[in-house]
């Protein structure tokens, strides 16, 4: 109680010390003990918003779950339980980014309010958790009916006007940043000024002294900044620096809190300067930015990611010098943004949220424009792919470790995949959401468009990347004398799902030098990625494994009619004597797990999924079953070599995570193997009989074990034999090699 009123450490320390003391004292059947891990939770939740220490996050979660548990459904104090658990679920959204933890929140919460008559004294604070989840909630998903609600329980909140004046700034202070998001959408000035009016009576209220006067100040310079921009007032801009330079002299260093004040202040300077011109300004600028991002303490990096590209978006008009730095400290924040510990799906809903593929884009460019090269490639190889990166991170090479070593770090790996932590509890209230797929390998014509438009419309897209990316490329090529070799492409932003291995389309003449033949193409999620193939060991005596589904099994639709054709072609080349070939019926799901495993070779002729809402939900459709991208990810595949999918769309990841690579074939390789062919686009099913001939025979053509730094130019070889079949070039660009 006192380290809530005053802030002093020492007192926040000997509260936690004489918890677990007294925890230790109390028999576990004791009724009384409910109590001491109440305040143990409460004390840890202090000590994480005072550090920043997930472990102190932890630990409260754990405490506050085992309170809940432990009390009976009647208990006088289960409305606090209720309270004190979803604010820490909040804390955790806040700081790792999972919409699942505020959704949890937000029931915690909404029945700690339920079970709180109107009159009790603690009802506010149920409120205002509650309003809390709301607004942050409405901020994820923009739907402003959270909003509208938020503000609804924020309003009987400050009406029940609590005794503690304290209490009331803090409830004032929440209003206020509601009517801040509220102005934020709409513009209405009214919104602004009740926002303002709001913080300024809690500033007003709360003590010098007190630990939470800091943030109400620092709010108050958001609102008088913003209040600025609008009218243009500088008596409201002069107001904002006299308040935020309080709230940072009140704010002691190593304080999470520090550096939030220090980029408000900074933005705050930002409009002084484009108003004064004064270079004193502009200083100050860069001083207080790049303070805060050298503080060590971050409790929540997702606004200190929004704070940097602020910046950076700042100083690209005002200070060049300082946008790299800038989008760098944005970057850097990644790991913490996109944490391990959360799921998949998670980290790629709080990617979309933040638009990072987006502004992956903007830094790479504003280093380009300014001739940091090096930087450039720093950042873009930092911004894509970054659940690709993570996975690879996790697939350590083992072959050198002792076997318990080994196991431990398996598991270690896969508990880090999925997102959890024994430390961690967690409650299940997903929801099942519908499942958005792409299934088709048949090449028939497409509903409702038309073979000559579809002819048309590729033409003019393989014209436009010719002539404005790739001939370019080659121009620069050989200006230095470069006309033959591997070419790899990274691509990021729209042009991840683009092929620029191809020539112009068909009434463009091939007007550059060297034609497009004498390159041999692949594609790469990350330059990181080409440097993990590489240091691979290879297999002595590799094992070729094949999959071929025909049909998926009785009362299934799915059929491949290429597929038989397909096999026959590949082992008439490969032979037998390292083959593994399963067909048909016997091509099942824990069958085709078991090969994945013991083979460094696999050609996988069956349909593929691309799951659109959920990446990792994509599969391989076996006989009668599936193979989902997460299974295979979590599998240990020390053989995997090279993979050869030949389904369609393994290669199309998800529209809003373009530059992701989270597709079928990025997720082979990303699960350990070193290479990999995809298509981009369906494909014809009498294509695949014929690439995988050509493509097999050309590998084998000297010796009798395949090198995998030569299926590209394999794939070049099959790919050219369908073009000198007059295949329409709709049919022959959708191949693509990934990786080494």
């Amino acid at each position: 109680t006192r380290y809530g009123r005053f802030g002093d450490l020492k007192d926040l320390d000997l509260g936690l010390q004489m918890m677990e003391e007294s925890l230790k004292l109390v028999p576990t059947d004791n009724p009384d003990r409910l109590v001491h891990q109440g305040s143990l939770a409460l004390a840890s939740r202090h000590r994480f918003l005072r550090f920043g220490e997930l472990k102190d996050l932890e630990m409260a979660l754990h405490t506050a779950e085992e309170v809940l548990k432990l009390a009976p459904s009647d208990h006088p104090k289960r409305a606090g339980y209720l309270r004190a658990l979803g604010q820490c679920y909040t804390d955790r959204y806040r700081r790792l980014g999972d919409l699942l933890d505020l959704e949890i929140a937000l029931r915690m919460t909404q029945e700690a309010v339920d079970l709180t008559p109107a009159d009790h004294v603690n009802r506010w604070g149920c409120l205002s958790a509650l309003a809390q989840c709301f607004i942050y909630r409405y901020r994820r998903l923009k739907d402003v009916r959270n909003l509208e609600t938020a503000l609804h329980k924020l309003q009987e909140m400050v009406d029940l006007k609590p005794a503690n004046l304290s209490n009331r700034a803090i409830c004032l202070n929440s209003l206020a940043v509601c009517y801040m998001d509220k102005y934020q959408k709409w513009g209405h000035l009214e919104d602004l000024n009740a926002a303002l009016q709001s913080q300024q009576e809690a500033v007003g209220l709360i003590p010098r002294d007190h630990p939470d006067c800091s943030e109400h100040l620092e709010h108050l310079t958001m609102c008088l900044t913003d209040r600025y921009r609008r009218l243009g007032d500088i008596q409201d801009l002069e107001e904002a620096l006299q308040n935020g330079q309080e709230a940072l002299r009140l704010t002691p260093d190593g304080h999470p809190a520090r550096a939030r004040c220090l980029q408000g202040l900074a933005t705050s300077f930002a409009e002084k300067y484009k108003r004064s011109k004064d270079y004193k300004d502009l200083d100050l600028v860069h001083k207080y930015y790049t303070e805060s991002f050298n503080t060590s303490v971050v409790n929540h990096p997702q606004s200190s990611w929004t704070a940097a590209l602020i910046w950076a978006l700042f100083s690209v008009d005002y200070q060049p010098s300082d946008a790299i730095t800038a989008y760098k400290s944005a970057f850097n924040l990644l790991p913490e943004i996109l944490w391990t510990g959360n799921d998949i799906s998670a980290r790629h809903d709080v990617a979309r949220s933040l638009n990072i593929g987006l502004f992956t884009s903007s830094a790479t460019k504003t280093c380009i424009e300014l001739g940091d090269l090096t930087s450039a490639v720093e950042i873009i190889e930092q911004g894509l792919a970054i659940t690709f990166q993570q996975i690879l991170q996790l697939k350590t090479d083992v072959v050198d470790l002792p076997p318990e070593q080994v196991d431990m770090l398996r598991s270690l790996s896969l508990q880090l995949y999925n997102g959890t932590s024994d430390c961690l509890v967690r409650c299940n209230v997903r929801t099942q959401e519908g499942s958005v797929t792409a299934s088709t390998r048949l090449s028939g014509q497409k509903k409702g468009c038309t073979s000559r438009t579809v002819t048309e419309c590729f033409s003019d897209l393989l014209n436009w990347l010719w002539k404005y990316i790739v001939h370019p490329v080659y121009q620069v090529l050989a200006l230095h004398g470069i006309y033959n070799g591997r070419l790899w492409w990274l691509a990021s932003g729209a042009f991840t799902g683009l092929v620029m291995s191809t020539g112009p389309g068909p009434g463009l003449p091939l007007h550059a030098s060297p034609p497009t033949d004498q390159f041999i193409h692949s594609y790469t999620a990350t330059l990181g990625s080409l440097l993990e193939g590489r240091r691979k060991k290879w297999s002595a005596t590799p094992k070729v494994g094949i999959v071929g589904v025909s049909h998926t099994g009785p009362g299934h639709k799915h059929y491949l009619k290429g597929v038989v054709q397909e096999v026959q072609n590949i082992c008439s080349v490969v032979g037998t004597s390292s083959l593994s070939c399963l067909e048909g019926k016997y091509a099942t799901p824990d069958a085709v797990k078991q090969q994945l495993q013991n083979c460094s070779w696999v050609h996988l002729a069956c349909h593929g999924v691309q799951d659109l809402v959920k990446p990792g939900e994509s599969h391989l459709m076996l006989y009668k079953g599936i193979l989902e991208l997460n299974t295979i990810l979590q599998m240990p595949l020390p053989n995997a070599e090279f993979v050869f999918l030949a389904a369609c769309q393994t290669a199309m990841g998800d529209a809003e995570l373009v530059n992701e690579s989270f597709h079928l074939g990025g997720g082979f390789i990303a699960s350990g193997f070193c290479s990999a062919v995809g298509t981009l686009w369906s494909m014809n099913d009498q294509d695949g009989p014929l690439i995988a001939q050509m493509f097999y025979a050309h590998l084998f053509r000297n010796r009798p074990q395949p090198q995998v730094s030569e299926t590209a130019e394999a794939l070049q070889v099959a790919v050219n034999s369908l073009k000198a079949r007059n295949a329409p070039f709709e049919r022959w660009v959708p191949f693509i090699h990934m990786g080494i």
